[in-house]
């Protein structure tokens, strides 16, 4: 097991040393529209508007790329 890890591992090394990643970094934003059928005892509820907004960072490689991004919606 420990042989499929090292060799696993190495191969990783090796295909990162080959890769010419790009990086971007960016932001998002825009609008949301919800509606809320039903009632509380001290409110109604219908239709609220709201916005989100957040941030990423695309790393692609040659053939494959990830991007993790932190999103807030409110």
């Amino acid at each position: 097991m420990k042989k499929i890890i090292i060799v696993l591992a190495l191969v990783a090394a090796s295909v990162g040393a080959y890769a010419q990643a790009s990086v971007a970094v960016g932001i998002k934003g825009g609008v949301n529209f919800a509606k809320l059928d039903g009632t509380s005892a001290s409110n109604t509820f219908k239709n609220r508007t709201g916005y989100h907004f957040g941030a990423f960072t695309l790393f692609k490689f040659s053939k494959i790329g990830i991007q993790p991004e932190v999103m807030f919606s409110q």
